[in-house]
């Protein structure tokens, strides 16, 4: 076996619901209301700030732009230590070990900043634990 290179949020965290709680607190100062996790499907893509215009239905100026970024960030970090691991992550990262192969997690800027994540998808291998252990 190669090398896997595992992608962080969304694929070993389990983290949907809280970038839509995230995003929904970007928008709502805009004056949008609260997304679900079916409008932050149908409508993410990137840039990431295309995403959100397409959310507001008109441009984000660079204030407002400025102003997601932190809110999200903010909001996102708050909340990242209730996540569980995906339902099939630790099966598959000891898969991989199994297979003698190696790994890495590509991680979101925002859990590395927060400056766990290593020792969380350290937790995630050794420690069986279905929360994120930061």
């Amino acid at each position: 076996m190669a090398h896997i290179i595992w992608d962080w949020n969304g694929t070993l965290l389990d983290d949907l619901h809280i970038v839509v709680e995230a995003v929904s607190a970007c928008v709502a100062p805009l004056g949008r209301g609260a997304i679900t996790a079916n409008d932050y499907r149908d409508h993410f893509t990137r840039p990431v700030m295309v995403f959100y215009e397409n959310l507001m239905r008109r441009p984000v100026t660079t204030d407002e732009w400025t102003s997601i970024d932190g809110v999200f960030h903010d909001t996102y970090r708050s909340l990242m230590h209730g996540a569980d691991l995906a339902v099939d992550a630790r099966a598959a990262i000891r898969s991989v070990e199994d297979r003698a192969g190696t790994q890495v997690d590509l991680v979101d800027v925002v859990a590395f900043r927060a400056g766990a994540v290593h020792k969380g998808i350290w937790s995630a291998r050794r420690d069986a634990t279905d929360r994120w252990q930061p």
